[in-house]
């Protein structure tokens, strides 16, 4: 399997040339190459059309937290006067945790739901108390809605942990129809485990395209003619690089799939170990 490294051919006017030399350089703008000038022999490289696996994702980052809560309270003039649970621990569903009285009468506080309890500080040095089921963990992250609409739920995600340099398979469980502030929240399912903490930091990576060996070009070996892609074969440098003009005939136009940013997939006009020039300025 090829790695997704391209083979570079260089083009030289000589071998050994002195540093002052001075060459044009072109620089592929709709068509037209805006000549510069730069102290190397090398103009352009001819790279292949070649096979490599092709991935497309989306960028995010937020909090790992449980995504079903419960808080458990204490009514208003009652003091506990028992405690079965301490911070940390698992509970289940309708647990006792707390003994209450009000002074006329005392009463059970049960967990709502099964997960791990926790007791915070609020504000004027209260206490409240948390039930985060452990399995229905993950992050919230926001994506703008050039992104979002690339999204599927069921994608998967690769969530980094900085704290502990971990990272660990996610999914994409929900998707908002609702934008917030100009993005909109999705939801990265993550299985809970012992070594993470509610509040930790996470990087995730929405993988929302893959392509096995696929036929690809640098992406910035592709230039437009409107929304037509197209590129040029390493037979026309000579020509290009006397009069820096790219005319109609010097294009090969393909049809292009989907992008990582640094490959384009090539459907169709392409064959596989094609040359086709990329600038070096690249």
């Amino acid at each position: 399997m090829k790695k997704r490294t391209a083979t570079i051919i260089k083009i030289g006017a000589g071998v050994a040339v002195a540093a002052a030399a001075v060459f044009m350089i072109s620089n592929f703008v709709g068509g037209k190459v805006e000549k510069a000038t730069q102290s190397s022999y090398e103009m352009y490289s001819a790279v292949p059309a070649e096979r490599i696996d092709l991935e497309t994702y989306t960028r995010g980052s937020g909090l790992f937290t449980s995504f079903n809560t419960s808080q458990l309270k204490v009514d208003e003039g009652s003091k506990i006067t028992q405690r079965y649970v301490n911070d940390g621990e698992a509970v289940k569903a309708n647990q006792n945790v707390f003994l209450t009285s009000n002074g006329y009468e005392s009463s059970y506080i049960k967990t709502p739901i099964s997960g791990l309890f926790f007791e915070k500080q609020g504000e004027s040095n209260t206490s409240t108390y948390e039930v985060y089921d452990i399995t229905d963990t993950g992050i919230m992250i926001q994506v703008s809605e050039s992104n979002v609409a690339k999204m599927q739920i069921g994608q998967t995600a690769k969530v980094l942990f900085t704290a502990i340099d971990k990272e660990l398979d996610g999914k994409v469980s929900y998707i908002s129809k609702v934008a917030e502030n100009g993005s909109f929240p999705v939801r990265i399912s993550v299985p809970y485990s012992e070594d993470l903490r509610f509040g930790y930091n996470a990087s995730v990576k929405i993988i929302t395209a893959s392509k096995q060996q696929a036929l690809c070009v640098p992406y910035n070996a592709v230039m437009f003619d409107g929304d037509k892609a197209y590129v040029v074969k390493k037979k026309h440098l000579k020509a290009v690089n006397k009069d820096g003009n790219i005319t109609d005939d010097m294009k090969t136009y393909i049809k292009v799939g989907v992008s990582d940013n640094d490959y384009v997939e090539v459907l169709e006009g392409l064959n596989e170990n094609d040359q086709i020039l990329m600038g070096n300025y690249y």
